[in-house]
């Protein structure tokens, strides 16, 4: 009987003990947030001073759009290492994903005054400056980061959206085309480079980046109107006919933005015809 009950007790311990490899594993991973917040619950019951769990269920939330869930995560996890600068990153982010972005650049100045070569909390920062149309500020912090990690490619997608805003056109060309260097496949920064190119007059090189856009995102209507407003200008009446026409197919919620492409597409048939 003794034998049973010891052969049954390590049993049990070696499916507790796989269980527990398990649930950690699951926490870790980043391919299913659902089974990766479940098991980061269950590491949380056996060990609920354990920073990372916490930061890591933050982070299921965070991709899975509960930035409130989140927040309360990485709220706990700073409440156990308030020297955690990852910790102060990512609520950043979570702040400015829902719109709070005076509290989000708080967040990631202390991560910034933890760890000084914290490119994450540069570029949060940087889109929370950017919120708050504080655009010189904002594009400071991006090129800190890019100082930090040349090839880190959401700080060079921020620039060229930041110098987009500022209304530099020159900058706006060089900061885009550096974002599409390190990321080839971002459609909104071929878009903003052929949109400043267009403004200095380089009509074929702006036609050229749309193109590629309307590629990578064939259906932003934003993308396929300044393509078919170019296209127009240059005579290539058909193309720009087919641009509009799928932009309105689409349907821009904006019912201005709707009665304006219609006027455009009937003008330009008209013409055609």
């Amino acid at each position: 009987m003794l034998k049973i009950l010891v052969a049954c007790g390590c049993l049990l311990a070696a499916s507790m003990s796989a269980a527990l490899a398990d649930d950690k594993a699951d926490c870790n991973q980043d391919d299913n947030d659902d089974l990766k917040i479940t098991a980061c619950t269950a590491m949380i019951r056996r060990e609920p001073r354990k920073v990372a769990y916490y930061v890591e269920r933050g982070n299921g939330h965070y991709r899975k759009k509960n930035f409130d869930a989140a927040i309360v995560d990485f709220t706990k996890a700073i409440e156990l290492d308030p020297r955690d600068n990852v910790s102060f990153h990512n609520r950043c982010a979570a702040y400015n994903k829902l719109n709070r972005p005076e509290r989000a650049a708080v967040d990631c100045g202390r991560a910034i005054q933890l760890a000084p070569n914290d490119k994450y909390a540069f570029n949060n920062r940087c889109h929370s400056y950017s919120l708050l149309k504080q655009y010189e500020r904002a594009a400071s912090d991006c090129r800190k980061a890019i100082a930090i990690d040349a090839k880190y490619s959401q700080s060079h997608i921020n620039l060229c959206v930041v110098s987009d805003n500022l209304g530099d056109v020159g900058a706006t060309i060089a900061t885009c085309g550096a974002s599409i260097d390190v990321d080839p496949k971002h459609s909104w920064s071929y878009f903003r480079r052929g949109r400043a190119l267009h403004k200095q007059a380089r009509t074929g090189e702006a036609l050229a980046d749309l193109e590629r856009a309307v590629i990578l995102d064939p259906k932003q209507i934003e993308i396929l109107v300044l393509r078919g407003n170019l296209r127009e200008a240059t005579g290539a009446r058909e193309q720009a006919i087919a641009d509009y026409r799928a932009a309105l197919k689409i349907d821009p919620a904006d019912d201005d933005d709707r009665a304006a492409l219609k006027d455009a597409l009937d003008r330009l048939t008209r013409l055609n015809n």
